[in-house]
């Protein structure tokens, strides 16, 4: 995942960092495995361009299926491809 931060929220030593999901603790959400020490704190904003976490791709692993289903499994691998702006 890749952070997009507007100024406005704080945080700027975070914009642009990626990493993975190592934990979803609920719906609304997500922890990173991107050290923010030394980090501004993250400030709510109302303004019209949101921070968002941006999914860029993946590792390309997972189980391959040469019939591409097993009791009703879809496997893709590699199924997300790059094409974050960096």
């Amino acid at each position: 995942m890749r952070l997009i931060i507007p100024p406005t929220f704080g945080s700027r030593l975070l914009n642009e960092q990626e990493g993975y999901v190592i934990s979803i603790p609920a719906e609304n959400q997500v922890i990173l495995n991107i050290n923010s020490n030394g980090s501004d704190a993250f400030i709510a904003s109302s303004a019209s361009t949101q921070a968002q976490i941006l999914a860029i791709g993946d590792i390309l692993t997972g189980t391959v299926n040469s019939a591409g289903r097993t009791q009703n499994i879809t496997y893709i691998p590699g199924a997300f491809i790059n094409i974050s702006p960096q």
